[in-house]
């Protein structure tokens, strides 16, 4: 993973939080099938895929408020089901 670096030391803390962030994320989800992802165990609570999804949709918001205004092209992948912290919709094919 490429360092990143910043002039204003103060953010280094934030850098080093969503990068510690990011490793804790791709643990909790490693090995949960696509199939997994999608249950809702006979309830309405949020399947795997919408919760993931949801922290995605946030890490990006994040993102993009302290970038330089680049869009990356997979951030509209699940723009639309995600935006202004919408819930989840029933039937709605979540990336994965």
């Amino acid at each position: 993973m490429k360092a990143i670096t910043t002039k204003d030391s103060r953010m280094q803390s934030l850098i080093a939080l969503y990068d510690l962030h990011t490793q804790y994320f791709e643990s909790v989800l490693e090995g949960i099938s696509d199939e997994d992802a999608i249950k809702r165990l006979d309830t309405k609570a949020n399947h795997i895929s919408w919760l993931a999804g949801s922290i995605v949709q946030q890490r990006f918001d994040v993102a993009n408020e302290i970038n330089t205004g680049k869009s990356d092209p997979i951030f509209a992948t699940g723009h639309e089901l995600l935006k202004d912290n919408q819930g989840i919709k029933d039937g709605a094919a979540y990336p994965s």
